[in-house]
């Protein structure tokens, strides 16, 4: 199921799709939920790159809020940082 926030990465709509991750993970919403569901926006965009519907200039610019929506998720206050959910320790 295709939500609000892969259909905003989808479509390149990048002011949206940053407000409603900071929306969301201000209200306290599972980081990975929402980090699942930009994931699920960025195979879309790939799907569509290996169709030809998509060029590499979009496929970096996703890329690139994508990387951004997960900084600010990890770095709210409250926030659970992912790698911390899995068990893995960053620093050795």
């Amino acid at each position: 199921m295709t939500g609000d926030l892969s259909m905003a990465t989808v479509n390149l709509k990048r002011d949206e799709a940053a407000e409603q991750i900071r929306t969301r993970a201000e209200a306290g919403e599972d980081p990975m939920k929402i980090i699942d569901e930009c994931r699920e926006g960025m195979l879309i965009v790939g799907d569509s790159y290996n169709k030809g519907e998509f060029f590499l200039a979009e496929l970096g610019s996703i890329r690139t809020d994508f990387q951004a929506g997960i900084r600010n998720i990890t770095t709210l206050p409250g926030q659970i940082r992912p790698w911390k959910r899995a068990g893995h320790n960053p620093k050795g």
